[in-house]
């Protein structure tokens, strides 16, 4: 759900209809390699991030 939610969103932004903005929250162990780097690649494609 979330991921779908989140494609359509960034096909609509590449549209110019929408902006984006994550506010990622998580426990500790969950701040990883892996998130740091979907972040960072969510970031090139124009997404806010709300650290």
């Amino acid at each position: 759900m979330i991921s779908t939610t989140l494609a359509s969103a960034i096909g609509r932004m590449e549209q110019g209809k929408s902006k984006v903005l994550i506010a990622p929250t998580m426990h500790n162990s969950l701040h990883n390699s892996i998130l740091t780097a979907s972040l960072k690649k969510l970031k090139a494609m124009g997404v806010c991030i709300i650290p």
